[in-house]
């Protein structure tokens, strides 16, 4: 098709595909934000044809298709108390009974995301001499965005309850074996990223649990900002989301009834460690 043809039905035509996959041609399927990228990817080649290229292009109607995508793709996957039990006592006895094979401490590292409302990739870039103990601040590096990540560096709140799993994963006998992963050595979580998120989805198959990806937890600490009162200004300089408008299904969310925190969690796990 000519890019002076394109119409919003072409372009969700697109992702509805990504998103299938194309397995006779062994093209695998993406997620939503993957095929959402896409669209940003190509909304920047029809600016460029139209401003440099003086093409009589227009990216309104992929702006269209790209809004109403969005909308659809929005995940509600919370973990339930349950759940985070679970993984909780699952990653910490798996750490205690089999330290030679097992390097990553799974059960620090997911209460760390839910504190602190970082992707797993960032997690592992989170630089040791890029935290501010005196003002409560860490810079994450090449923060994730549409129009690129290469220099987008940004301050993030860290919150008291934070600082209990970061003080664990700086342990000299927790660090020396994340070491042995070889990931960035000055980081606070010298681990690759993708094996975070293998161990997690490992996780959640043998114990049964059902559609909960770790950027679910992300989720989860936006919904505890809330929770605690935090306006979406606030919830920004935790979350560092560019726009008000991703935080707006935050806003006047009830508070749950209870709600499973890092220290009652590992002492469930380690009072059903010494039992066993």
């Amino acid at each position: 098709l000519r890019l002076g043809r394109l119409r919003r039905s072409d372009f969700a035509e697109h992702v509805m595909m990504r998103r299938r996959g194309l397995p006779a041609e062994g093209v695998a399927p993406v997620s939503a934000a993957t095929a959402l990228q896409e669209l940003q990817y190509i909304r920047t080649v029809l600016k460029h044809a139209f401003y440099v290229w003086d093409m009589p292009v227009s990216w309104q109607e992929l702006d269209f298709a790209a809004e109403g995508l969005a909308k659809s793709a929005k995940r509600d996957r919370l973990p339930t108390n349950d759940e985070l039990q679970r993984l909780t006592t699952y990653f910490y006895s798996q750490w205690s009974r089999w330290q030679q094979n097992n390097l990553i401490p799974m059960h620090l590292i997911m209460w760390l995301a839910i504190y602190t409302a970082r992707r797993q990739d960032e997690i592992c870039r989170l630089l040791l001499d890029d935290f501010r103990p005196e003002s409560s601040e860490w810079l994450v590096r090449d923060v994730k965005h549409p129009q690129g990540s290469k220099g987008n560096h940004k301050w993030f709140d860290v919150r008291p309850l934070a600082m209990d799993v970061i003080d664990e994963l700086m342990r000299p006998d927790v660090r020396s074996r994340m070491l042995k992963c070889q990931g960035i050595a000055d980081s606070l979580v010298p681990l690759n990223a993708k094996s975070i998120s293998a161990a997690f989805t490992r996780a959640c198959h043998v114990l049964g649990i059902q559609d909960l990806r770790f950027h679910d937890l992300r989720h989860e600490a936006a919904t505890r900002l809330a929770e605690d009162g935090f306006t979406p200004s606030q919830m920004q300089m935790v979350t560092l989301h560019d726009s008000w408008g991703s935080l707006q299904r935050y806003v006047n969310l009830r508070k749950r009834p209870a709600r499973l925190e890092f220290r009652a969690a590992m002492a469930a796990a380690e009072k059903e460690l010494s039992v066993d």
